[in-house]
């Protein structure tokens, strides 16, 4: 799907819910900076901001099957990869969310790995609960 087909969908979905729907690159900075600009312009206040770029990763990854994953990694790979997340996939992702790097890289991967959602879901919430923290202490 194009971009011209996307902003089309965001148009639509936009009309005829009222969902603030924005086409944007998740790595580019100032696109999140615009985003929020825009979410408060247009309904006053951020009461909850969700992040879910990994986790539609995750859900594709899923998807794809043993076969696929072992088109994309090799078996090789694969099993080197399954057990590295067995053992640290869990603190990868919380320390990655918790300091803003490549959570997003390791969530998609989690799923290749087949990592259960639950475990995944609770390192990204270990890591920005901490992150937050962190901030809130900063005063950021």
């Amino acid at each position: 799907m194009g971009v011209g087909a996307l902003n089309t969908l965001a148009a639509e979905l936009e009309q005829s819910t009222g969902v603030l729907a924005v086409v944007m690159d998740v790595a580019d900075c100032d696109a999140g900076v615009k985003l929020v600009e825009q979410a408060q312009h247009r309904f006053g206040r951020i009461d909850v901001l969700v992040n879910n770029a990994g986790l539609l990763g995750y859900f594709i990854a899923r998807l794809l099957g043993e076969r696929g994953v072992v088109f994309l990694l090799g078996e090789t790979d694969l099993e080197r990869t399954r057990h590295f997340y067995e053992r640290w996939g869990f603190a990868c992702i919380a320390f990655g969310r918790a300091i803003g790097g490549p959570a997003e890289y390791l969530v998609v991967v989690s799923g290749l790995t087949r990592i259960p959602f639950r475990t995944v879901f609770l390192a990204i919430l270990t890591g920005a609960y901490s992150a937050a923290f962190c901030m809130s202490l900063l005063g950021a």
